[in-house]
C-alpha cells in the first residue's frame, strides 16, 4: 500500500466509526428470567433504574454520568448488554483502551446471536488500530526525546574530560617546575639575558659620551697624540 495514502484511509476510518457511533444507540438492558430469585429480582430494580439514568444522561452527552451509571449497574446485574453501553460510552469519552476492553468483554459474554456482534468486532479493529498508531508515535517521541538527553550527557561527559585533562596538564607543569633546578629554568636565564643585553647597551651609551682625542702638532711637523685624562 502506498504509504501516502495511509493518513486519508485512517481519517476515513476515524469518520466511519464516529459515524457509527452517532447513530447507534445504547443497547437495552435485558430483563431478569422469571426464575430469578426475590434478591435478583430486586438487584436487577436497582441495576434497570441505573440504566434508565444512564441512557438519559448518554442522550444528553453527559458521558461521565452515563458511564458511571453502566458501571453501576453492571456491577448489580453483570448483564453483557450493559458492556456495550459501557465500551460505546467509553469510546465516546476517547478511553480507547476502556473501551476496547469493555467491548472484547462483550463478545465474551454476550450470546453467539447477538446482534450488535458485528458492529462491536468493527469497532475493536479500528481502536485496535488507533491505539497502536498513538502508541508509535509516543514511541518515536520518547526516541528522540531519549536522543537528545544522551546528546546533552555527552556533551556534558566531553566538556568534563577537557576539564580534567587541563587540570592533569596544569598540575604536570606544575610539578615538573618545582622538580628543575634553579640555573635550569628559562626565566632565570630570561632575565640575565635581560640583564646582559641591558648592560651592552648602557655601554655603548656610555662610550658614545667619551670625546675624541686631541692632537698636538711636534716641532718636526709630526702628530702627536695626546692621551686624554679625566
Amino acid at each position: 500500500m502506498n504509504t501516502q495514502h495511509s493518513p486519508l484511509l485512517r481519517a476515513l476510518r476515524l469518520l466511519l466509526a464516529a459515524l457509527a457511533l452517532v447513530c447507534a444507540p445504547a443497547l437495552p438492558l435485558t430483563p431478569s428470567g422469571s426464575t430469578a430469585s426475590a434478591q435478583s429480582s430486586s438487584g436487577d430494580q436497582v441495576a434497570r433504574g441505573l440504566f434508565d439514568e444512564g441512557v438519559r444522561a448518554f442522550s444528553e452527552a453527559r458521558y461521565e454520568t452515563a458511564l458511571e451509571r453502566f458501571r453501576s449497574a453492571y456491577e448489580l446485574s453483570h448483564r453483557a448488554g450493559l458492556l456495550y453501553n459501557i465500551g460505546l460510552t467509553e469510546d465516546r469519552l476517547r478511553n480507547d483502551e476502556a473501551a476496547l476492553a469493555a467491548f472484547e468483554q462483550f463478545l465474551r459474554d454476550a450470546p453467539p446471536d447477538e446482534g450488535r456482534r458485528g458492529e462491536v468486532e468493527r469497532r475493536i479493529i479500528i481502536l485496535r488500530e488507533t491505539i497502536a498508531e498513538r502508541e508509535a508515535i509516543e514511541a518515536e517521541r520518547a526516541a528522540a526525546a531519549e536522543a537528545a538527553r544522551q546528546a546533552q550527557d555527552e556533551a556534558r561527559i566531553a566538556q568534563l574530560d577537557r576539564e580534567r585533562h587541563a587540570a592533569a596538564l596544569a598540575a604536570r607543569e606544575a610539578e615538573d617546575d618545582q622538580a628543575t633546578p634553579v640555573y635550569k629554568r628559562w626565566w632565570l636565564w630570561a632575565i640575565i639575558g635581560g640583564a646582559v643585553a641591558g648592560g651592552v647597551t648602557a655601554g655603548v651609551v656610555m662610550s658614545g659620551d667619551t670625546p675624541p682625542p686631541r692632537y698636538y702638532a711636534s716641532d718636526t711637523g709630526g702628530v702627536i697624540f695626546a692621551i686624554r685624562t679625566r
